[in-house]
């Protein structure tokens, strides 16, 4: 089994291929074992061709301000919030706020997702019968193409059971009434760094990290001069290296 242009081309199948030769030598000992898993490497090939090079991170987007919905179905009144949050600590504290605020009883259902690329997320029920109410608001803001956000609804009930249908659907509505008119921006993930240097470089690095979009935030006159900060993640590799540049590597990161 040989690599062709393709595989030696793209780095993602030639390591596939090394893997599958590895294991062919292996456990996939016998010819009709190799042979399938040869088919399977020419099968994965023709779907990497199929798709873009190389692979983009998708954007995301944020709140800009919390925003809130009510309606009623068959007579149960529902309110939903939604709410910027920075972490799942405080996706969960305002959830707990929410239940001391509202005298519904204390059901509060919730569904939150956070980070870069909206990797963490959670959701509860809080009491509604399962898989009926944090999920399905949690499946909204999955395909808002939101993060660090958290919605959360409470209900009051009006004498008429809505059903498991009835539940699904009204908590997607409050997600979806939720963000229908909310306003967004891209979010732009930003770091936290530190700087020490040499005095004779204080003035030039300040304008270098002006220049760059480094926000300083504090500034420290010790031994040398420390200065903290933050600045969007994309950046950091470049400034680092300009500021090595600057100071002929006299320069330390915190």
């Amino acid at each position: 089994m040989t690599a062709g242009p393709r595989t030696r081309r793209d780095p993602r199948l030639r390591t596939l291929f090394i893997h599958i030769r590895y294991t062919a030598k292996g456990a996939f000992a016998r010819s009709e074992n190799v042979f399938c898993a040869e088919n399977s490497l020419f099968r994965l090939r023709g779907r990497l061709e199929k798709s873009p090079l190389p692979c983009y991170i998708r954007p995301m987007r944020i709140l800009k301000a919390p925003t809130r919905a009510e309606f009623t179905v068959k007579n149960s009144r529902f309110v939903s919030e939604a709410v910027p949050v920075d972490s799942p600590e405080a996706a969960r504290n305002f959830w707990h706020a929410q239940k001391e605020r509202y005298d519904n009883g204390g059901h509060i259902v919730y569904a939150f997702i956070t980070g870069p690329q909206g990797n963490i997320m959670g959701c509860s029920d809080d009491g509604e019968p399962s898989g009926t109410a944090g999920r399905p608001m949690l499946a909204v803001l999955k395909g808002s193409g939101l993060t660090n956000v958290i919605i959360t609804a409470a209900r009051w009930f009006g004498g008429t059971k809505l059903g498991t249908g009835g539940l699904v659907r009204a908590y997607a509505d409050c997600a979806k009434l939720a963000l229908e008119n909310a306003q967004v921006c891209e979010h732009v993930p930003m770091t936290k760094l530190g700087v020490a240097l040499p005095y004779t470089f204080f003035e030039q690095a300040k304008r270098l990290l002006a220049e760059k979009g480094f926000s300083v935030l504090s500034e420290d006159f010790a031994e040398e001069v420390t200065l903290r900060g933050e600045m969007k993640s994309a950046d950091e590799p470049a400034l680092k290296e300009a500021l090595r540049e600057l100071t002929g590597a006299k320069c330390r990161f915190l």
